[in-house]
């Protein structure tokens, strides 16, 4: 299918395609720094063991992951909307009729957002899942560490049971 020269474009799907571009390129710039961030925590965290964690870097993994849920909701809704639009065929018509294009090129218009806003949403996801095993991660190996100190504890409690009676 051959494009259309940016004057032949219909001025109203110009319009929308800009705004939707506009909308997706914003939750995308969102994602960036968040993407850093929770790559250098995976990586940072992968050898646990000879890292002390911080309560910083512990608030720092809950609000990524609450920066990536909100990215998550808000590209779920994105693509939802499109959806919507793409199967509501009479909205489709009556845009068609009221403003310009026909059905189909509304319909390739709403399909390629969808699209796009569905591939950051797996992006997001798969952030989201990263996340989940660290924490899962960390709570085991803090709950290693716990059960370690109340064994080393019971150890003195009958070491010192031991001495006192004998």
């Amino acid at each position: 299918q051959r494009l259309l020269p940016l004057a032949e474009v219909p001025f109203a799907l110009t319009v929308t395609e800009a705004l939707l571009a506009m909308y997706l390129d914003k939750l995308s710039h969102e994602l960036q720094p968040i993407m850093a961030e929770a790559s250098r925590l995976m990586r940072r965290f992968a050898n646990l063991h000879q890292v002390e964690l911080t309560s910083v870097q512990l608030e720092m993994l809950r609000v990524n992951k609450q920066r990536l849920d909100y990215l998550h909701s808000q590209a779920e809704v994105f693509q939802q909307v499109l959806v919507e639009a793409l199967g509501d065929e009479d909205d489709l018509s009556q845009l068609a009729d009221s403003v310009g294009p026909t059905k189909e090129e509304w319909e390739l218009c709403f399909e390629y957002y969808s699209q796009s806003a569905e591939e950051l949403d797996i992006e997001v996801t798969g952030l989201i899942e990263g996340l989940e095993d660290l924490e899962r991660s960390i709570s085991l190996r803090l709950s290693s560490r716990r059960l370690e100190l109340e064994k080393s504890q019971l150890y003195l409690q009958v070491l010192s049971l031991g001495i006192d009676s004998g």
